[in-house]
Order: C-alpha cells, then sequence, then structure tokens
C-alpha cells in the first residue's frame, strides 16, 4: 500500500492528466485514511495541492481548504510557499465557480508569496499564467500581456535543462491568448503549436492543458 503523501500526490498527478474520477476516488480514500490515522499534516497538504472540486460542492472544499489553511498555520511562517499553492487553489475553485474578482485577488496574494521564497517555484510560473487569462477576461489587456510575458520568462527558467516542460505549456497557452486578443492570430497559432510540444509529452495526449491547447488551435476565429 502507497504512503499517504505518496497516494495524495499521485491522485493530482492523475487530476493533471485528465483522470478526473480516478483522482476524485483516490483523493478521497486517502482523506479519509488520513482522518482516521490522525494524520492532519498530510491531510493539510495534500487538500491544498489538490485543486478541483466537484459540481455542488463549493461549499464543503471550500471548508476543507480553510481547515488546511489552519493546521499549516499551526506550525509553518505565512511566507511559506505552500501557503502560495492554497492561494492558487481558492483562485481555481473561484475560477470554476466563474468568481473573477475573487480569483484574481487570491492569485495576486499567491504571487506574493511565492516571490517571498529564495528560490523559483512551479506553483509562481502557473500562478501567473492563470492571472494573465483572468486579467484578459476582465478586459485588462496590458496587465495579461505583462502576466503571460512573465509567465513563459519564468516557465523557460524553470525548465533549464528539460526537454521539455509543462509549465512552458501552460505559459505559452495564456501568452497565445493574449496575442489572439491583440489580433495577432498567426503569432498566436505559433504559440499554441509551441505549447502543444510542451504538453502532448509531459502531460499526454488526454490531459486537459493539452486538449485545450489543440481546442485553440482549431478554432475558427483563430484562424
Amino acid at each position: 500500500q502507497a504512503s499517504l503523501p505518496l497516494s495524495m500526490h499521485l491522485a493530482y498527478q492523475l487530476l493533471t492528466v485528465g483522470r478526473q474520477q480516478e483522482a476524485d476516488a483516490l483523493f478521497e480514500s486517502t482523506r479519509a485514511l488520513s482522518v482516521q490515522r490522525g494524520d492532519a499534516r498530510v491531510l493539510a497538504y495534500g487538500t491544498v495541492d489538490f485543486n478541483h472540486c466537484p459540481a455542488g460542492q463549493a461549499a464543503r472544499c471550500d471548508q476543507r481548504l480553510s481547515e488546511a489553511r489552519g493546521v499549516l498555520s499551526g506550525f509553518l511562517p505565512p511566507n511559506q510557499p505552500v501557503f502560495g499553492v492554497l492561494e492558487a487553489s481558492i483562485a481555481e475553485l473561484a475560477l470554476a465557480r466563474g468568481e473573477l474578482q475573487p480569483a484574481r485577488a487570491a492569485l495576486l496574494r499567491a504571487l506574493a508569496i511565492f516571490d517571498s521564497a529564495p528560490t523559483l517555484r512551479s506553483g509562481r510560473v502557473l500562478a501567473a499564467a492563470t492571472l494573465a487569462r483572468v486579467e484578459l477576461t476582465l478586459g485588462n489587456l496590458d496587465a495579461a500581456a505583462s502576466r503571460a510575458v512573465e509567465a513563459v520568462t519564468q516557465a523557460r527558467t524553470f525548465s533549464n535543462g528539460f526537454a521539455h516542460s509543462r509549465w512552458l505549456g501552460h505559459a505559452l497557452v495564456a501568452q497565445g491568448m493574449v496575442q489572439r486578443a491583440r489580433g495577432e492570430s498567426a503569432a498566436a497559432r505559433a504559440t499554441w503549436r509551441a505549447a502543444l510540444a510542451e504538453l502532448q509529452p509531459t502531460l499526454g495526449e488526454s490531459a486537459p492543458a493539452t486538449e485545450e491547447a489543440r481546442r485553440l488551435l482549431a478554432d475558427p476565429q483563430s484562424q
């Protein structure tokens, strides 16, 4: 039987590659086992990472994140990167509910926490890429462009030495969206093709991020 931290990590990985039902089932069973064993720390870390909430369970998911924050605050200082991950998860749940301003505020808190860390974290790249998309949806094109460039630049730094990087793939998808909004259709398509080249070998064909990049390329409005 896998350890609790490994099971939590596997649930997160299953989520990122698009195996949502398996991810949810493993996450819930690992949560239950963590509670049974009284392992509040594993429960908290795992909850922070798992940024998916089933439909109709928003209140329960918010409560779980609040409980995780309480546990982690008991033994970690507030500038620890895990709190940046927590804020990014709060943002993802807000976005799933269409709450753009709360999502933006959570992402800004996440970036501030990540920026206080001594080293660059992958979560920082994802938060910047997500914020670029939020700013774009809110109509803040200049802010979106700035965040997208930031995400791509940091993703390239973080991914140095690796043949492919899902972090760079996520950042490029966001940058392509900004380019499309600026009317730069050819540049957007080139960027999304580059994103696919990063996402396919790292996340697989059925991952949500890969499918999104493929949809964007196929969209007639992007031609």
